[in-house]
């Protein structure tokens, strides 16, 4: 079995390591030649054109490739694992799916050409979901309007996931960088703090765990991911 890392931003043009890239992935898979593919993922997603490139060339490998999420799958990362063959989750793993976003500057003709591109990505996006759940266009377009945050058990009942596997409890971190600066949804905060509870914890973790300021970070090495596109 030929194991590959998704750890970090999904992007066009790879700078580090973590970097989820088309070039790496295609090298990855050339090595792969056929073989059982397992690919540990922990992705707080990326561009969405760079992770299209890797659906993509996924797609057209001849081999199984599975997708496990060990930490989190959001964003540009989910439509990656739903479009895996096998898609695995870990039992205190999440799972985030929302509708893409960009910048743009311009007068308004630039302004409602920008919000149509947008549509026509999240209509794309929306199928690989569908695909893989088989709920509605219109179900998934109003979680992915309402940023949509999923447990393992909870993914796995809608069908974003094949199986839930018992996974390492995560670490907490005060940093929301993960999450592009944005307060961490109450959903996800409630379900660390149960999560929490059934680890070893220092007093300074147990202060930041009231403060309901945290991240996953036990699978980043603690750097900071910004969301990018999606």
């Amino acid at each position: 079995m030929y194991e590959i890392e998704m750890m970090g931003d999904i992007v066009n043009e790879g700078w580090y390591d973590s970097d989820v890239s088309p070039k790496r992935i295609k090298n990855q898979l050339a090595e792969a030649d056929g073989e059982e593919i397992y690919i540990q993922m922990n992705s707080g997603g990326g561009s969405t054109v760079a992770g299209s490139a890797v659906i993509n060339m996924m797609r057209a490998y001849k081999g199984t490739i599975t997708v496990h999420n060990i930490g989190i799958s959001a964003s540009m990362a989910s439509v990656i694992q739903a479009e895996a063959d096998v898609a695995t989750m870990a039992d205190n793993a999440l799972l985030m799916i929302h509708n893409p976003w960009s910048m743009a500057v311009g007068d308004s003709a630039d302004m409602k050409h920008q919000a149509e591109i947008l549509d026509k990505i999240k209509a794309s996006l929306l199928q690989a979901y569908v695909r893989k759940t088989g709920l509605s266009e219109e179900k998934v377009s109003e979680m992915m309007d309402k940023e949509t945050w999923l447990t393992a058990q909870e993914a796995y009942d809608l069908g974003f996931v094949d199986e839930i596997t018992t996974g390492q409890k995560a670490v907490a971190h005060s940093s929301l960088d993960f999450f592009g600066g944005r307060e961490l949804p109450e959903q996800a905060k409630a379900y660390f703090k149960q999560t929490k509870t059934e680890t070893n914890m220092s007093e300074e973790q147990k202060k930041t765990l009231v403060n309901g300021q945290m991240v996953i970070i036990a699978m980043t090495q603690n750097k900071k991911i910004p969301w990018g596109e999606i």
